[in-house]
């Protein structure tokens, strides 16, 4: 579970986020859990999060969607002709293709969001200050990771993550 609880910190820190739920959380000890996770990015555009762990086995699923889905990460077994089977991507257009994700869920949404943030920012749906998280990450061993970096709500109506919420109560 603290896998889970390392997630939602990663989540109150991305500045792509506005805002998430966790609407179904199962758990069977330390090694067997599920959850699916709703965030807000935009009034338009969320991120669905789904994940399974069971002794190893693990399923995931990343969607970004309006009222339909538009891009999709997952590791369903169902296209082994496409490398890095079974972990692929399905586009806004439905096609398939191989996907850098590797199963690691704190490195793995890092990557989502940042091709979240590449498209919408191609889209126009949003704006971001300098750097975003194309300029806030780094690539470290065993996949990508957030660089430290202020916290990304202080401009947020004064939010704070958790590593910054005792600043923000303690000078206003």
């Amino acid at each position: 579970m603290r896998l889970y609880e390392r997630l939602l910190r990663l989540l109150d820190e991305s500045p792509i986020i506005k805002e998430h739920q966790t609407v179904e959380l199962k758990t069977v000890g330390l090694e067997t859990f599920s959850f699916k996770i709703r965030a807000k990015i935009t009034d338009e555009f969320s991120l669905q999060i789904r994940y399974l762990q069971d002794e190893g086995f693990i399923r995931y699923s990343y969607q970004l969607f309006t009222t339909k889905a538009i891009l999709r990460w997952d590791n369903a077994e169902h296209f082994p002709e496409l490398p890095n089977f079974p972990h692929h991507f399905h586009d806004e257009r439905g096609n398939k293709y191989g996907s850098k994700l590797k199963g690691d869920l704190l490195a793995d949404i890092q990557i989502v969001l940042v091709e979240i943030e590449r498209y919408l920012r191609e889209k126009g749906s949003i704006k971001l200050e300098a750097g975003g998280l194309e300029g806030g990450i780094q690539e470290g061993i065993g996949g990508v990771r957030l660089r430290a970096e202020p916290c990304p709500y202080a401009s947020k109506g004064n939010r704070a993550c958790g590593r910054h919420q005792d600043e923000v109560r303690e000078h206003g």
